[in-house]
């Protein structure tokens, strides 16, 4: 009996049922200039599941213009680099939400570990690059 109830709690404990809680992410651009911040819609995060992340963009220093943002361009790619593979979807920014935040949806994390995200950001004809890790 007690033999299972330890192969029940190493399996609870290793099938991602307990994701890890949201908190938010920071980093700032490459070549310098904007400050990020991820956040999670969901948490904790979940494994095998899709689900949406806003993506906060400011200039540094700040500066107060809305229209800065109309035209931007973000992309997002990703892996694990110790398993040596990228993400299983290929998630996308589907709205501009207003004061420079996005909606990314299309998120997975399939499995727990250390995720990197890169962020490829076309800002007012300037080219920016920022990466952020993630432990699921």
């Amino acid at each position: 009996m007690t033999s299972r109830l330890l192969m029940l709690l190493i399996v609870l404990l290793t099938s991602g049922i307990n994701p890890v809680s949201a908190q938010p992410t920071q980093t700032r651009s490459d070549p310098a200039g904007l400050h990020i911040v991820l956040h999670s819609q969901v948490s904790p995060i979940p494994l095998n599941q899709m689900h949406s992340w806003i993506i906060e963009i400011q200039p540094d220093p700040p500066i107060a213009s809305n229209s800065l943002w109309e035209s931007a361009v973000i992309r997002v790619s990703g892996g694990m680099p110790t398993h040596n593979h990228g993400l299983a979807t290929s998630p996308q920014v589907t709205d501009y939400l207003g004061d420079g935040r996005f909606l990314l949806e299309g998120v997975r994390f399939h499995m727990a570990g250390v995720w990197i995200l890169q962020l490829q950001i076309q800002l007012d004809n300037r080219h920016y690059t920022a990466q952020v890790e993630l432990t699921i």
